[in-house]
């Protein structure tokens, strides 16, 4: 998925709220690293998700996917960044649709709510609920992200 969009010419950025010194030696264990242009963390900017300015300090961004509510996705929107929810428990009924469609569809809230019940991270962001939450696609895998936004790269590259 990473070599597919950075062959792109899409620009990978990781943002994480996990320090650099621990974040980065990870993702270069895992041959992840070099597909990064940049990793945004805490340490370097001084904010941490959901904060709309650490998404900010990574510079333009067309999409941002993560597997998290309140701290991908809410923060993701409130910088106006397109937010792609990683979600591979999307019920059976919702799995036929594609990731932009399944976002759009009624039963997404009552998933949202569902999730963030249970989510450790809600209690501490009340600005979080079903309609600030609410993703802009729902991916169940990493090749229905990739199609995804090599979809937007493809046609960010029509519209130059």
């Amino acid at each position: 998925t990473l070599a597919s969009l950075a062959a792109s010419g899409a620009r990978l950025v990781v943002i994480s709220n996990g320090f650099a010194p621990y974040q980065e030696p990870v993702l270069e264990a895992l041959g992840l690293l070099r597909h990064f242009d940049e990793v945004v963390t805490p340490d370097r900017v001084g904010y941490a998700k959901p904060d709309r300015r650490i998404f900010e300090a990574a510079g333009h961004l067309d999409a941002f996917v993560g597997d998290t509510l309140v701290h991908d996705v809410l923060g993701a929107r409130q910088a106006g960044v397109e937010a792609v929810w990683l979600h591979p428990g999307v019920p059976a009924e919702l799995r036929g649709y594609g990731p932009r469609e399944r976002a759009a569809r009624p039963e997404i809230a009552d998933l949202v709510r569902a999730s963030l019940i249970t989510s450790p991270h809600a209690v501490y962001h009340p600005e979080a609920d079903h309609d600030t939450c609410r993703p802009d696609a729902v991916a169940t895998s990493l090749p229905e992200v990739r199609d995804l936004l090599l979809g937007a790269v493809a046609a960010r590259g029509a519209r130059r």
